[in-house]
């Protein structure tokens, strides 16, 4: 009796492991990511906030907010800002959100820090 009751411990032990890699390879792209950059032309801060709206069909609403500065002669410009809304769908297949009007994709960034967005990395800061 004391070694099923350990087998059925090693059991739910295994059991919980597998779950817990499933959750991570489907990680919760819900949250708040940042981006910060810097070029001889310009100061720019990036904030992809990503929601939920559907968990059946996997979509997403994902709200852009950006702050720059536009440098222009050596000074820099006063701070401009904008801001987008787009809806996106979860293709677990391919692990990537994709926005269907301008052709958008946000991937999971293979450290697991945060996203990509194309090419740029955005760090996840609040879930």
């Amino acid at each position: 009796m004391k070694s099923f009751k350990i087998n059925l411990f090693v059991l739910f032990c295994g059991l919980m492991f597998f779950a817990s890699c499933k959750s991570n390879k489907e990680q919760n792209l819900s949250g708040v990511y940042v981006n910060d950059g810097r070029s001889e032309f310009s100061v720019a801060s990036d904030t992809l906030i990503i929601s939920e709206l559907n968990s059946e069909s996997m979509t997403f609403l994902i709200e852009r907010h950006t702050g720059f500065n536009s440098i222009k002669n050596g000074r820099m410009l006063p701070r401009q800002y904008e801001q987008s809304k787009w809806v996106g769908n979860w293709d677990a297949n391919h692990q990537v959100l994709t926005e269907g009007q301008y052709g958008r994709q946000i991937r999971i960034s293979p450290d697991h820090q945060g996203i990509l967005l194309r090419t740029t990395p955005y760090q996840k800061v609040k879930n």
